[in-house]
């Protein structure tokens, strides 16, 4: 039994179009990644801000859904806010999950990354 093979074959033409609409693609996802917002600086919190754990908090989180992280570190209810904070100044990070799924929530409150876990509790 003989198997047959076919072979593609294209013109340097059709080539070329094929790797215009290729680098295309790329330049659009380039050109979208752009707009992606940036993280500027890096984030000192207040000094009456209460390490609440020193090492970060996994909560399953729902897309679509909104939450109110903790800010202060005072929350009974961490990673999420109850109310603690009244009085400090501090205001908890409000988001909307934009995925389903676990997250690492930051504990130390000192994350760069608001509010998730960015690793800065290793410094502490």
């Amino acid at each position: 039994m003989q198997a047959e093979t076919d072979i593609l074959e294209l013109s340097w033409g059709q080539l070329g179009i094929a790797f215009i609409a290729l680098s295309a693609t790329g330049i659009l996802f380039g050109f979208k990644a752009l707009k992606m917002p940036r993280r500027k600086g890096t984030y000192v919190p207040p000094d009456d801000v209460v390490i609440a754990q020193k090492k970060p908090i996994g909560i399953e989180l729902v897309e679509g859904e909104k939450y109110a992280w903790c800010a202060c570190g005072r929350s009974n209810k961490q990673p999420f806010c109850d109310g603690s904070h009244k009085g400090t100044g501090i205001t908890p990070v409000v988001f909307v999950a934009d995925i389903s799924g676990l997250a690492s929530l930051c504990g130390c409150k000192r994350s760069d990354n608001a509010p998730f876990c960015n690793g800065r509790h290793n410094d502490l």
